[in-house]
Parts: structure tokens; C-alpha cells; sequence
């Protein structure tokens, strides 16, 4: 049960105030500095003190209404800082600049102190130099449509007569076979086949894999999203239901329990498991599920009405026509670059729970932006504050905020020591950091700062959050994350939940050539073997030396999600060579898939290891104030419980992994961060008690949700 925070006036009171301005029984730094200027309601001038002790006023320094905002631009600020806040917020990732966007304009706050550990905002939303440009490590792309905030951002900066670099995804691929013959290359004739389940169902046959892999996959959306969960599945017409019965066809698949080694798509064997327990009718429950691979792989085939007795073939099986390495690295570009873990390990109802994200349910006309801008993706995020902080620089190629008193960077939190009765103020201890390397922010030394609140937003990752249970558990030796006291581990219905959740794994391991051999595809799809992985040891490389991309730079990327990924993040933090173990894996790969280009550029030499200029692998698994890239829901988690609890005392959790619509997207942690600063103003501070707390994280978008184009917010009409 949260408390909410009342203020009473007594002659105790006025002493506290006349000496901290807030309410606290340590004060933190010294007692109040008077503001010569200071006036309130433009009458006759006091000092900050004088205001504060004024004895017929009967609140104030943080819960003065009416001329609230004017008073603590004033007076609060003056001498508040010193005291006790009313938010600290842990990081300044979307999550965190979600909260302080929301705690600015609806909440009209000042007394907020943001710690974050690195020495900019962004969080996953990070780049870094690279072979002389710009590379955006983790979060690259505005995925959803137009009306996603930031590509709104992106486009009013643009219509302000500036220049975004980047460019809408076309999909523009290669698939090769395992040879490294092409089996598809172009995009319009082999790609763009619009399919629908409820319409295409009689016409449209798939004659290649990259209709395959859209057939295997929109149909098991739709089958994922109504028939899997039982609510949705009630309300469908009688008709609907039995294109669901056609789920009885498929017996899942699973890998030995007694195997060794990488797990590849070989390894899966069927089981005598049959989601209908062999009655032909689909009776879903709460726990009903299926792996995203058995849900594409088996495909369950259309109605009886359109097919009748034909036979039909049960497209992008294990026996596609043009092999299952084909065939899985296919499916790449739809599932382990999304998912971030294999999909024969990830949970089909989770993953097709919601259409928040593409689809036009929230964010409009379709669109899927991969930023390649000097500026980095972490320019729209400012641009998002820009109007709710003060500013220093405020240009079209650089924003840099003046708000020392508020935004504490390089500041890490080590501890955290709340109330879950809400009566008691928070106290983080943090210490100062520095960079060293691309991506690690260790503490400076070994002192320590501390300081106090009455609530406490985390944005921490749902990894860093299961880490810290570990280290409370004792699993863990070295503890580089936040701990919590009480122990998280002590709230049973959190812990677990986390136990059902994982972070995911998607490692991109970039190459810098001095010559590109490569065509003008986008993305190429390169099944190889290597090191125990069938299929998949470097499954799909993409160029970043494009036209709107980095034109010139001679750089591509291998993504590799999944246990692959983790390997390669391993070996980066790891004693190991990173150059040996990159040529080993990926130059025969390199030399196999790209022969014409290699020929050519390389006078009929095969591509060595000297041929590399530089290499960069980000380990966002390994680095502490991520553990992982975005919350994923293995399989068996369904009917677990979301990540997305309300405020526990004087402490809320939020995050991507917070906004159930919209995980593992920014907009997620964004929305994440509005939810949680909503929930927390509502149930703990005075004059919020009607405050309407929807966001798109719980509510699909509807007519009482505005999409203002000129400040890039959802209104609640």
C-alpha cells in the first residue's frame, strides 16, 4: 500500500523548513542560500527564507499550488537542491527522459535529480566512432510509422529546413544457397508479396523462399495473435475458430535434453506432444503456447472452404525446396533479429501478443527508418527535451542542456535502499565514473555520494534487475550492478516474474574494409556451419556503405543473435584475440558468399585477415548497465505475469520492459517512463488524485488518444 505525502503546518514544521526548504530529518548539504531576488506574486521582495517561514502561507517549497511553478524556478530551486528531492531517477535512456518529459509538462516539477552513469543521455540509444563515422551500436532503427515520437522529431527537424541522414528500409536482399549461389537477389519481383490469411488464402501460392518466409510468418501472426490467446479466441466468430482447429496438425518440437554443444535447427526432434491433445479442437488456456518455430515451420494450411480436398503444401517446412539452411536463414530477418534469441526458444503468443508496433494500430503509416546521421539517433531524443530543459546549445547540429542541478552524468548507482511503505525517504549512493573504451563506465575510485528522495523511478533493465536477485542469492561473486535494500528478491510476486523473463542477445560485429567487394543489397543472407552451428554461425550481414548510409566507409555488419551473439560478445570481453577469432569465423563465409566481388577487387585473391582495416563488436550482454538488449519472453513464460507493476512504496520499475504494448522498442521505454511518472504522481504526490494515467503501454490507440504533430506526443482528449 503506497502512502501519499502530506504536508501540515506546525511551529516543528516552519523550523524544518526555514532550515531545508523540504522536509527532511537529515537535510542533505546546507541550510537554504537566500535569492535577493526573489518575489512572490510580484509584491513586495523577500528572500527565499523569509517566503519559506512565512507563517500564513500554509505550503510550500514543492507543494505550493496556483504560482507553483514560479516559486520553485525562485525560490525551490535555490535552496531545494540542498534537501531532499521529490524523484531521483535512475538513468537518462528514453525510459528516463520519458519520466523527467512527464514530471516537467503534466507534473510541473522541478525538484527531480536524474543520476546517469554514462556522460550523455540515450542509453541503448548509443553511438560511437567507428572507422572514421558515426555507428549507432544498439537501437538504429525508428521502427512502426509516422506517428512514432521520434520519427515525428526526425521530421519536424527536417521541415525546419535541415537534413537527417538515413533511409526507409526496402528490404533490398540476397539469399544465398550454402554454396554461395544466389537463390534470390531482387527485391520487387522475389519480395513483394502482400499475402493476407483472411483474403489470400485461395490464390497466392509462394513460388520462392522469400514468399515462403512471408507466408510462414504472417500466417503464423495471425494464428499467434487470435487463436493462441483464449480471450482473444472467445470472441471469435464460430467460422474463425476452426481456421484455428488447423493448429491440431502441428506436434511441437523441442532439443534434446541430453544434447551438447551450439543448438542449431538440425538438433530440434518432434515430440508426441500435440497441442490438441489430439482431438482436433483448439482449446487454448492461459498457459497455451508454441515456439515461434514450430508455429512457422508447421504451417497449419488454409480452411477446409478455400482448399477443400487439395493437397496442400506446408510451406517454409523443414523440407523447403530450396533447403533448410536456406530456409532458416530466411527467417532471420523476421525472427532472430526481432526476437534476439531462436526462435525455436522464444514464446509465439508473447511475441504475437501485440500489434502496437507495426501494423497501423498506434504509430499510422508504416515505416522503418535506419538512422545514419552524424548526429547520432540520441539528437531526436534531445530535441524531445529541448523544450521542457534549459539549454546551452540548442543548434541544428548540436543540443547540450544546462541543467547541472537536475541531470547528474557520469554518475553510477550502486545502491538503492527504499520503503515499500512509502513513509520513509530514498537513499541512492552512487559514484562518479569515467569512460574507458567504447562502452564500459567503471567508478572513478572508491568513494561514494548519496541522496535523498521521496520516490524513486528506476529505468534499470529488467537484466540488471535479475542480476541484482542473482548477486542477493549469492549466485554471483562479482556484483557490478545495483543493489537494493530491501532486497528485491524479498517481493515474491516480482521475483517471479523475473524468473520468467530474459534479456536477448543481438551482437552486430562490424568490419571495416580498405575495399568494398560487395553489391548494392542491403542485406544478404549467408547460411554457413562453423563452430557447431548448422545453418546459422553468420547468418545475415547487411552493408552500412549506402547511398543515405555511411557512403564511402567500406563497412558491413554480421548480426548474430542468440547463443552465437553471446559467443561473440564473449570473446570481445574475453583474454581471447578477437582479430584471430573474427578471421577463422567469417572470412570463409566472406570468401564463399562474395566470390564475383572478392575476385574483382582483390585481383582473383582470396579475402585474408590482413584484408581487415578494423574491427568493433558492442557487448551490450556483458556491459552492466544494460545485461542484455530487450526484454524477451522465452518459451514456457506464458500466462506468467507482465513486467509492469505498479508503484511498490516509494519505488517504481520502469523501462521498455514496463510498457506491455510496446517492449523492446524506444518508444517503449519512452512510453514506459510516461507510465511510471503518471503512476507515481497519482499515488504520491498531492494534487494528482484524478490524474488520468493512460499511455499506449496498457491502451491500444483510440479517438481519445491525439497524435500532436507539433510537440510529438500522444494527447489524452
Amino acid at each position: 500500500m503506497s502512502s501519499k505525502t502530506h504536508l501540515y503546518w506546525s511551529p516543528v514544521l516552519v523550523l524544518f523548513l526555514a532550515l531545508g526548504c523540504f522536509v527532511s530529518a537529515k537535510p542533505v548539504g546546507e541550510a537554504c542560500v537566500d535569492n535577493p531576488d526573489f518575489r512572490f506574486n510580484g509584491k513586495k521582495k523577500k528572500t527565499c527564507k523569509k517566503w519559506v517561514a512565512g507563517k500564513k502561507k500554509k505550503k510550500r517549497c514543492g507543494l505550493e499550488i496556483g504560482d507553483a511553478t514560479r516559486v520553485r524556478d525562485e525560490c525551490c530551486e535555490t535552496c531545494g537542491k540542498q534537501g531532499v528531492y521529490d524523484f531521483i531517477i535512475g538513468g537518462m535512456g528514453a525510459s528516463g527522459i520519458g519520466a523527467v518529459y512527464t514530471l516537467e509538462t503534466i507534473g510541473n516539477l522541478k525538484n527531480y535529480l536524474v543520476l546517469e552513469a554514462k556522460e550523455d543521455l540515450g542509453g541503448k540509444v548509443w553511438a560511437t566512432q567507428f572507422g572514421g563515422y558515426t555507428l549507432e551500436t544498439a537501437a538504429g532503427y525508428i521502427s512502426g510509422g509516422v506517428d512514432n515520437p521520434f520519427f515525428c522529431e526526425m521530421e519536424n527537424f527536417v521541415a525546419e529546413g535541415n537534413k537527417f541522414r538515413g533511409y526507409d528500409i526496402e528490404y533490398k536482399l540476397r539469399v544465398n544457397d550454402d554454396d554461395g549461389n544466389k537463390v534470390i537477389g531482387n527485391y520487387d519481383p522475389d519480395w513483394d508479396y502482400d499475402w493476407s490469411p483472411e483474403t489470400d488464402y485461395y490464390g497466392g501460392v509462394p513460388e520462392t523462399v522469400g514468399e515462403r518466409i512471408i507466408r510462414a510468418y504472417y500466417e503464423a501472426e495471425w494464428y499467434g495473435y487470435k487463436c493462441l490467446d483464449p480471450k482473444r479466441h472467445g470472441k471469435l466468430k464460430s467460422s474463425d475458430r476452426k481456421w484455428c482447429n488447423r493448429l491440431c496438425g502441428i506436434n511441437t518440437t523441442e532439443i534434446p535434453q541430453d544434447h551438447e554443444g551450439p543448438e542449431g535447427i538440425m538438433d530440434l526432434v518432434m515430440t508426441q506432444n500435440n497441442v490438441c491433445d489430439n482431438t482436433g479442437v483448439w482449446k487454448p488456456t492461459a498457459t497455451s503456447d508454441m515456439s515461434l518455430t514450430d508455429l512457422m515451420r508447421a504451417d497449419p494450411g488454409p480452411p477446409e472452404k478455400y482448399w477443400g480436398d487439395k493437397e496442400f503444401k506446408r510451406y517454409f517446412a523443414p523440407d523447403d525446396p530450396d533447403g533448410v539452411c536456406v530456409a532458416r536463414v530466411a527467417e532471420y530477418i523476421y525472427a532472430d533479429k526481432e526476437v534476439a534469441i531462436a526462435p525455436w526458444r522464444t514464446s509465439a503468443k508473447d511475441w504475437f501478443s501485440s500489434d502496437a508496433v507495426f501494423g497501423g494500430s498506434d504509430f499510422g503509416e508504416t515505416k522503418d527508418f535506419i538512422v545514419a546521421d552524424e548526429r547520432s539517433y540520441s539528437y531526436l531524443l534531445k530535441r524531445k527535451l529541448r523544450n521542457v530543459l534549459k539549454t546551452s546549445v540548442n543548434t541544428p547540429s548540436e543540443i547540450v542542456f544546462d541543467e547541472a542541478d537536475r541531470l547528474s552524468f557520469n554518475s553510477k548507482i550502486t545502491n538503492v535502499k527504499w520503503d515499500p511503505s512509502g513513509k520513509k525517504d530514498v537513499t541512492i549512493t552512487y559514484c562518479k565514473t569515467t569512460k574507458v573504451g567504447k562502452q564500459s563506465y567503471p567508478c572513478v575510485d572508491s568513494e561514494r555520494y548519496t541522496r535523498g528522495a521521496k520516490n524513486f523511478i528506476s529505468t534499470f533493465t529488467l537484466g540488471i534487475l535479475k542480476k541484482s536477485i542473482e548477486c542477493e542469492r549469492g549466485l554471483l561473486s562479482d556484483c557490478p550492478v545495483p543493489r537494493f535494500d530491501p532486497p528485491l528478491s524479498s517481493q515474491e510476486l516480482l521475483t517471479e516474474t523475473l524468473d520468467n523473463l530474459d534479456m536477448g542477445t543481438l551482437t552486430k560485429v562490424y568490419l571495416q574494409f580498405d575495399k568494398k567487394f560487395w553489391g548494392d543489397k542491403e542485406t544478404y543472407f549467408t547460411p554457413s556451419n562453423s563452430s557447431g552451428y548448422d545453418c546459422d554461425a553468420a547468418p545475415l550481414i547487411y552493408s552500412l556503405d549506402g547511398e543515405n548510409a555511411l557512403k564511402g566507409s567500406k563497412i558491413i555488419a554480421i548480426a548474430l543473435a542468440g547463443d552465437r551473439g553471446k559467443e561473440a560478445a564473449n570473446i570481445e570481453t574475453s583474454d581471447a584475440d578477437t582479430r584471430e577469432w573474427v578471421c577463422q569465423e567469417f572470412i570463409p563465409v566472406l570468401n564463399n558468399h562474395f566470390k564475383g566481388g572478392i575476385n574483382d577487387k582483390f585481383g582473383g585473391k582470396e579475402l585474408t585477415c590482413d584484408d581487415i582495416v578494423d574491427i568493433y563488436i558492442p557487448t551490450w550482454i556483458n556491459d552492466p548497465l544494460s545485461v542484455g538488449c530487450w526484454q524477451v519472453a522465452r518459451l514456457g513464460s506464458a500466462g506468467k505475469l507482465n513486467f509492469d507493476f505498479p508503484a511498490m512504496g516509494n519505488l517504481i520499475l520502469s523501462g521498455e520492459a514496463s510498457c506491455e504494448r510496446h517492449t523492446g522498442w524506444v518508444p517503449g521505454g519512452y512510453f514506459g517512463g510516461q507510465r511510471s511518472a503518471k503512476l507515481m504522481l497519482k499515488e504520491r504526490m498531492e494534487g494528482f488524485e484524478d490524474l488520468d494515467t493512460k499511455t499506449l503501454c496498457t491502451h491500444k490507440r483510440n479517438k481519445n488518444f491525439n497524435f500532436n504533430r507539433d510537440t510529438c506526443e500522444f494527447d489524452l482528449k
